[in-house]
């Protein structure tokens, strides 16, 4: 009886030994280690959060600086903050270079190469006109806004 719970035991296990191997030599992508061209131009797009439990909420007063083909950027006093701000809301309220803004948002890291090292606010508050105004993210499932 040993012997043939025994021999069920061996047999499963080379049979699960065999399954993990034809997986590994038949070139699937490790799971842990995506090799996809799509899992490669995705991660340019992701934003990190900052790694502690609580995230600080930036106040920010000043003109904005709408640019065509770049991040807009609010011009309080001397300083100049980059902002993650959709178009759609800029042409929504009529905003030109020069408009009185207030924003509330959240500081990240800049996420392409050629701004890495700057610092974005990406806005979810805005107030313009005596009005406030939630910014959403403005995505909608299944298209690529990028």
């Amino acid at each position: 009886m040993k012997k043939i719970i025994g021999l069920i035991i061996f047999i499963t296990l080379i049979g699960t030994n065999s399954v993990f191997a034809q997986g590994k030599e038949s070139g699937e992508p490790n799971k842990k280690q995506p090799n996809s061209k799509n899992y490669k131009e995705k991660k340019h797009h992701l934003m990190k959060a900052p790694k502690s439990s609580f995230i600080e909420i930036k106040e920010i007063t000043g003109e904005i600086i709408v640019k065509e083909n770049d991040r807009h950027i609010i011009k309080s006093g001397k300083d100049e903050v980059k902002i993650m701000l959709s178009s759609d809301v800029i042409q929504s309220l009529k905003l030109n270079t020069g408009s009185n803004i207030s924003i509330k948002g959240v500081e990240f890291r800049a996420f392409k190469q050629k701004t890495q090292g700057e610092n974005i606010v990406k806005v979810f508050e805005l107030q313009y006109d005596g009005r406030k105004f939630l910014v959403l993210n403005g995505k909608k499932p299944g298209k690529n806004n990028s």
